[in-house]
């Protein structure tokens, strides 16, 4: 019998003995700021432990995604700037901007950080404006929503390659072959990843169904719906790599919109204003990507 999609995706996942992993110290810090009592002091000593991290994060948010009025110069100040949401958002970035460093992938890893973090900022701005899921959580579902598409670069790098040219000759998508080479897409691989990783279940959903909203949980439909959302607006504003490019009718009529809608429905789901925002926002979101490539 033919493995399906996801058992393809669990043994590839299950065989790679060289998965990068997130830190422990910042699933320890993110299990921190998952605690409603937390307080920033308590934040502090976890972050200092990692001179790296303290770093990044100071540099990150004196960047332009996160644009001080004027120059942040220590921990507890970028801390008391951010909050301690957006300080989730922060050193998960940083963590996972590793992940498209390290290796010799097939992609240009800025290629990668480009559309991973445009579609994290775009994700964020949309669950913003609708009133839900969680912004932050939008922001981590959208960093990672491809984190299958590193996978296969960095340890499927000779398939993976000729996905790409057959991608590039015939116009198709990397999803279409992704499926004809390996049995699974890098929705499936994802998944996996973000469970070993610990994710919670609206990440890995998000990360799971991001192609396919309409199959989503209803639980986390909504949380899918933005991710695929933004994933296709991303592509179309260029950020990244995506293929074949949407057009804006695909954009306008895209069926995520009325899932979106139907798992928020007191919500005001208007992909013309929605869109308009973040057209006038796309500098700004470019500026952004690019002063945090770390």
């Amino acid at each position: 019998m033919v493995p399906s999609p996801l058992e393809s995706a669990r043994d590839l996942v299950s065989s790679s003995t060289e998965l990068p992993t997130i830190p422990e110290i910042v699933l320890r810090i993110v299990g921190k700021l998952n605690d409603e009592d937390v307080f920033i002091d308590d934040i502090i000593p976890l972050v200092l432990q990692d001179q790296v991290l303290t770093g990044r994060v100071l540099r990150l948010v004196n960047s332009a995604l996160y644009s001080p009025l004027e120059p942040v110069s220590s921990v507890r100040e970028a801390f008391i700037y951010l909050g301690l949401e957006r300080l989730k958002e922060a050193i998960f970035t940083c963590a996972i901007i590793d992940l498209f460093k390290s290796g010799t992938g097939t992609f240009n890893r800025s290629t990668l950080w480009t559309h991973a973090l445009g579609v994290a900022i775009i994700a964020r701005a949309i669950a913003t404006s609708v009133g839900g899921p969680d912004p932050s959580d939008a922001y981590v579902a959208g960093l990672l929503h491809d984190v299958g598409e590193v996978f296969f670069s960095y340890y499927l790098k000779d398939d993976f390659v000729r996905v790409s040219n057959t991608v590039a000759a015939d116009n198709t998508t990397f999803l279409d072959e992704e499926y004809h080479q390996f049995g699974t897409s890098h929705c499936e691989v994802g998944y996996f990843i973000g469970e070993r990783w610990r994710f919670d279940p609206p990440v890995t959903n998000a990360i799971l169904f991001h192609h396919s909203p309409e199959s989503a949980p209803p639980e986390h439909a909504a949380m899918v719906a933005i991710v695929a959302i933004a994933n296709l607006y991303a592509t179309l504003r260029r950020l990244g790599y995506g293929n074949p490019r949407p057009t804006r009718d695909d954009l306008y009529s895209f069926g995520a919109w009325q899932t979106l809608q139907q798992a928020l429905p007191d919500a005001v789901v208007s992909p013309q204003a929605i869109i308009n925002e973040l057209d006038s926002s796309i500098t700004k979101i470019q500026s952004a990507i690019d002063a945090t490539f770390l």
